[in-house]
């Protein structure tokens, strides 16, 4: 089975983001967890993606004392195998340090290397996941002004310390996000 067949099972339907098809087109919504009426579009999804909820993993916080920002995770990760990305997605609706987003980010990497432990354990699929560059974006400043989208663009953002910032977006390009 495949790394994407695999995570198929694992995960359920309601952490799961639906991704839909519009002129052999992929796209999804995503909206910020606690203002649903702040969306962001990605448009030119590959076909095999998957859109996993991070922030639907429960609150480590009975576990950790949460002093160092380990109780902390960004809002969404696409996976596709067939680009071997994980692109980890944190939208904020209000501004955020640079060190909390960092925080959330770097939980959303967490978040996966879990799910690759416990599909390794209990899957028997060791490696899964393995090999696949990581991208981690901001998108901020989500407001209905017509404004045009800025970036601002760190050295590479496959650092969840140096993340893609993007600013009031309407739709953004799945390659842009991906480094691609």
């Amino acid at each position: 089975m495949e790394d994407m067949g695999v995570l198929r099972e694992l995960f359920t339907e309601h952490a799961l983001l639906p991704i839909t098809e519009r002129n052999n087109r992929y796209q999804a919504e995503l909206t910020e967890p606690r203002s649903p009426e702040t969306r962001v579009e990605i448009i030119g999804l590959p076909a095999d993606s998957l859109i996993l909820k991070v922030d639907r993993f429960p609150d480590p916080g009975s576990l950790f004392k949460g002093s160092q920002g380990e109780c902390k995770r960004a809002d969404f990760a696409i996976i596709s195998e067939e680009r071997r990305k994980i692109v980890y997605i944190e939208i904020k609706f209000s501004t955020g340090s640079a060190r909390e987003i960092s925080h959330q980010l770097a939980g959303a990497h967490c978040v996966l290397t879990y799910c690759r432990e416990v599909a390794s354990v209990f899957w028997k699929r060791k490696g899964i996941l393995e090999g696949y560059d990581e991208r981690y974006v901001v998108v901020s400043r989500l407001s209905m002004n017509k404004k045009r989208t800025r970036e601002h663009r760190s050295i590479s953002h496959d650092s969840w310390e140096t993340p893609l910032r993007v600013q009031r977006p309407g739709r953004l390009q799945y390659n842009h996000l991906a480094g691609a």
